[in-house]
């Protein structure tokens, strides 16, 4: 059976195109310097560099996964024990809390009220965070973005942006990844996502903050050899990003307002602005898994959060007259519930 999976938008599959470059790569060992000073994996440090211009910042890092660069962020700026600002239903908070985990990093978190994908900072400096931390598009708030006109900056206090879906925020707000980067004193954007590469995360900042970064993500084991070969499908993917990522947006729409007529489900189609959608059921627990359940035994693959709630995220191996299938496929699933 051919799956449509819309569980995430980590479940892409690398096209032709990026698979030919990792075959093509040149590779080199990106632990170890040349002569020139330069480490030496010459696709990695393009793709870094590339990365580092577009989102206006002056050096990059690769990293394998964004869990991974949020990790190496976290340990650049804070020390054991510090306080660390942050959404309360942020990635960072939900999924990530290997930081505040005493066997990892240590950190203590602060949280902030964000269900509107942008964290309230009334009062941030009588907790005297080291860090904050912002997240753009917000996951939990169904992929919001939010323009960096609405952040105002706290005196002294840097700002690391958890951009994993930056350039979907971009796209929708129509404008650059330099100008949604510009909150961020570091800023992590995944590769691996919307964008469609295989494996792969940028974390990028300073350059002497990125030079620290890099020693952090020895420590922490992400010190890759041959690396190039991941690098290659992050160029390649970044080759055709804004298209891919405003028809992405485009299907998400169609999707929502198609199911937004389906008795028994409840969606907010209008406020869809990226490549995500949450669905509410009607029926609760068990009317979303009897959902899941029938959908996934006719090649739709469901998840969300919640016991209610559903999460589809649209990414470029769906197209749209999967979207046919998909509509399809879960009127008849509410139908015999």
């Amino acid at each position: 059976m051919t799956y449509i999976d819309l569980r995430s938008d980590t479940v892409t599959t690398p096209t032709a195109a990026m698979r030919k470059a990792m075959a093509t790569a040149d590779v080199g060992d990106d632990g170890r310097l040349l002569p020139d000073g330069h480490y030496g994996d010459p696709t990695v440090r393009e793709l870094e560099e590339v990365v580092a211009d577009l989102l206006g910042k002056p050096a990059a890092l690769l990293t394998a996964t964004g869990v991974q660069a949020n990790l190496i962020a976290l340990r650049t700026w804070c020390e054991r024990g510090d306080v660390v600002a942050l959404g309360e239903s942020s990635h960072l908070m939900r999924h990530e809390a290997g930081a505040f985990d005493p066997r990892l990093l240590g950190l203590r978190a602060h949280q902030l009220a964000d269900h509107t994908g942008f964290p309230d900072t009334d009062g941030l400096e009588q907790f005297t965070p080291r860090l904050l931390c912002l997240e753009n598009t917000h996951n939990a708030a169904g992929g919001i973005p939010w323009h960096p006109a609405l952040w105002q900056q706290h005196d002294s206090l840097p700002v690391h942006l958890d951009g994993a879906r930056l350039y979907n925020a971009a796209v929708a707000l129509n404008t650059s990844l330099k100008e949604m980067a510009q909150p961020g004193d570091s800023v992590m954007m995944c590769l691996s996502k919307g964008l469609g590469a295989p494996v792969g995360s940028i974390l990028a900042g300073d350059t002497e903050w990125i030079s620290t970064a890099r020693d952090v993500r020895r420590l922490m084991g992400g010190q890759m050899r041959q690396a190039g070969v991941i690098a290659a499908a992050g160029l390649c993917a970044l080759s055709d990003a804004q298209e891919r990522l405003a028809r992405d947006h485009e299907h998400a729409s169609m999707l929502a307002h198609a199911l937004a007529e389906l008795p028994g489900l409840m969606v907010q189609a209008d406020t869809v602005a990226t490549n995500m959608i949450l669905v509410q059921t009607a029926t609760g627990p068990a009317g979303k898994a009897h959902l899941v359940d029938y959908a996934a035994q006719h090649g739709v693959l469901l998840a969300g959060p919640g016991v209610d709630r559903l999460r589809m995220v649209l990414h470029h191996d769906v197209t749209a007259a999967d979207l046919e299938r998909v509509v399809g496929t879960i009127r008849e699933g509410l139908q015999r519930s």
